[in-house]
């Protein structure tokens, strides 16, 4: 099983990721004669807190992608009633730079604003549930085995 290794930062566990547009939407395209846009890379954190895993909207946009549901999003700032988002159906690759990377063609992802950050999304649980995560705090590691 491949393993891709993760420094431990001050801000966290942070991951070389690439976004596009879903398999399905590219093939739909291109049965179109369409081109899809390229693919992002970008930095998402290891968020074990996150439900689910969200990208910036602004990201979103950069793509040019339609979203294909709402949901409502509950956290410490948005109060109990939470605040409704897009989601998008994006391909989501960890670790491009990896002759065996993690590829998913087709996941949901809840766009959000992260304005002032330097992070583009957080890998949350529902993607996590699909891999091993292993923290080496004494040595300022972390491992995802996929």
């Amino acid at each position: 099983m491949p393993v891709g290794s993760l420094q431990v930062l001050k801000n966290g566990l942070l991951l070389d990721v690439m976004v596009g547009p879903s398999a399905p939407l590219k093939a739909l395209l291109w049965r179109q004669s369409k081109e899809a846009a390229p693919p992002i890379r970008c930095n998402f954190l290891v968020d074990t807190g996150a439900d689910n895993t969200m990208v910036s909207e602004q990201l979103m946009r950069s793509l040019g992608l339609e979203r294909t549901s709402q949901t409502r999003v509950v956290t410490s700032t948005t109060g109990p009633t939470g605040q409704p988002s897009d989601v998008y159906g994006v391909e989501l690759v960890l670790f491009p730079q990896m002759p065996q990377s993690k590829r998913w063609g087709a996941v949901d992802v809840i766009a959000r604003p992260f304005d002032g950050l330097s992070i583009d999304g957080l890998l949350g649980r529902d993607l996590l549930s699909h891999l091993v995560l292993n923290y080496d705090g004494p040595r300022g590691l972390a491992y995802l085995t996929f």
